[in-house]
């Protein structure tokens, strides 16, 4: 097996972000300085939406926007990662699963079986939001949170900003490496509620209420103390989830090649799709035309069918130097979660999870690789 895989994704860095990195730690704050403020600002101006607040995960956002409400029920697609169910138990809210569709490989409207129910966590898989526009139309009056770490940089079907929460009351993205932009870790999450961005800010650093930058501090009740430079108060509890200046400073370099990155993600996928379509042992969920018009495109993911076996591709993969992830073991499946889900089925989800590769794709993928790829899948397909 080669030690030299092409890897299903990664980071792209170049001269200018490392600069930003440079330059931000010679400011005298590294951490709740200006650039934060900054990264968000722009934020707000890419995607079309209020409020942005910028934190140390996508995880962590996910955490803070649970802990927004208690004893909850929240809906969401077993095809996801783990952390969109742990934050929801974590914030003493309550869970369910409900079945993807097959081919958008998002949470499908139509089985939504469930009555009582406060909110949706919409999984935009890959960074595709096909199911986004028919959610907030059925379920205008319910909390809808898209867990949209693979979709910055994709659209609505209507053409709009994922992100901008037309049809969202809230959206976490992803700063990691493999995904759009990355930050090294972190997370955004936006919303057009000025009530709700107040309580994320206090959430994301402590509950801490400084007179410096929070009108409510004005009505606390230690009048005594109110005048003193270094008094703060919280009356309620939050984290440290914040994003440091350094990473600040990376994300908005980062930022200003997004529109490039997605550019060339789409190319590489469109390009699997026009060769990979007439392979006999491979099919290919999420490539409908409208899809690849509006995704992110943060994964490429075939499936394999008839006699041929994924974990047998995956090593013949590797054995040709190309390397690719199985995209997820579904929340059912995993031990800390499965008493939560006993007696409950999901068939299109263990279908895709037992057939499904992760091939890779990233900005800069040269076409060269990009050729062994595609040669080297239709070798091993025509081999059984």
């Amino acid at each position: 097996m080669s030690k030299n895989l092409i890897p299903y994704s990664k980071q792209f860095i170049d001269n200018r972000d490392i600069n930003a990195v440079t330059f931000s730690l010679k400011q005298k704050l590294i951490t709740q300085g200006k650039n934060l403020l900054k990264l968000e600002n722009l934020i707000c101006k890419k995607l079309k939406c209020k409020y942005a607040i910028a934190c140390s995960s996508a995880t962590a956002g996910l955490h803070m926007v649970n802990s927004l409400f208690k004893n909850k029920k929240f809906i969401t697609s077993p095809l996801t990662f783990a952390s969109t169910v742990s934050t929801v138990i974590l914030s003493s809210n309550k869970i369910d699963l409900v079945d993807i569709d097959k081919n958008s490989l998002l949470l499908d409207s139509k089985k939504i079986r469930l009555k009582n129910f406060d909110g949706i966590i919409n999984v935009l898989f890959a960074g595709s939001s096909e199911n986004s526009i028919d959610l907030r139309n059925k379920y205008s009056k319910k909390i809808i949170i898209e867990d949209a770490s693979h979709a910055l940089g994709g659209k609505y079907l209507d053409g709009t900003p994922i992100g901008s929460c037309k049809y969202s009351d809230f959206s976490i993205f992803s700063l990691h490496p493999v995904k759009s932009i990355t930050s090294g870790e972190g997370g955004i999450i936006t919303t057009n509620s000025k009530k709700y961005y107040e309580k994320l800010k206090l959430i994301r650093s402590h509950g801490i209420l400084r007179k410096s930058d929070q009108t409510k501090f004005n009505r606390i009740f230690n009048k005594k103390l109110i005048n003193k430079p270094w008094y703060y108060e919280i009356q309620n509890i939050g984290f440290n989830y914040r994003l440091n200046e350094i990473q600040s400073c990376l994300a908005i370099s980062q930022l200003k090649k997004l529109d490039k990155f997605i550019r060339f993600r789409k190319k590489i996928a469109l390009t699997y799709d026009k060769f990979l379509k007439y392979y006999k042992n491979i099919e290919l969920p999420q490539s409908k035309k409208i899809i690849r018009k509006f995704s992110s495109h943060h994964l490429y993911t075939i499936r394999v069918k008839g006699k041929i076996n994924r974990d047998v591709i995956q090593k013949k993969l590797a054995n040709n130097g190309i390397g690719s992830q199985v995209h997820y073991i579904p929340i059912h499946r995993l031990d800390i979660f499965k008493k939560n889900f006993q007696n409950k089925k999901f068939p299109n989800a263990d279908f895709h999870f037992n057939n499904c590769l992760s091939i890779p794709i990233f900005y800069k993928l040269s076409f060269k690789k990009l050729k062994k790829i595609i040669s080297i899948l239709k070798k091993i397909s025509n081999e059984n």
